[in-house]
């Protein structure tokens, strides 16, 4: 397996990747490459606790926005193409819909965690910090007031 990487998600979305209804995320920067993985924590519906679940990226491309859109919409976790293109004008809302903009697809797979075989090697990993997601923000900020879009889906 490759490196570990974060790829921010909406509350929202995490919770469809969670139940296995999105499988790909569309980005205006790439954020790793085939074999490279990340982690998802939320509510477990069955157990009422938090759950965490390892993605790994299975194909990064790059293409237009409009292929995602029109081609990708379900693999992104939603029923119509207007359904994604309504998400990402609300996450781009300065920006808007460039249908032009040629963005990464970043296509993933749940994969088994792997446990540890005794108990000094579990590192518990807490999620990004408060400051790796400030400077996240900050970024995708950047990113759309330049015309560039990137905030998260």
């Amino acid at each position: 397996m490759g490196d570990r990487i974060e790829i921010p998600f909406r509350d929202d979305m995490r919770h469809l990747a969670m139940l296995g209804l999105k499988t790909a995320t569309t980005r205006r920067k790439k954020y790793g490459e085939p074999g490279d993985w990340f982690e998802l924590t939320g509510l477990s519906t069955l157990y009422k606790a938090a759950e965490t679940r390892r993605y790994e990226l299975v194909s990064v491309e790059q293409m237009l926005l409009w292929k995602v859109r029109d081609f990708h919409f379900k693999e992104e976790g939603f029923a119509s193409e207007d359904d994604f293109r309504k998400v990402w004008l609300e996450i781009h809302p300065s920006a808007g819909f460039q249908a032009n903009w040629k963005v990464w697809f970043h296509v993933f797979k749940e994969v088994e965690i792997e446990q540890p075989d005794d108990a000094e090697h579990d590192h518990h990993y807490d999620g990004p910090s408060e400051e790796e997601l400030r400077r996240e923000a900050e970024e995708q900020e950047r990113l759309d007031a330049g015309m560039d879009g990137g905030r998260y889906l």
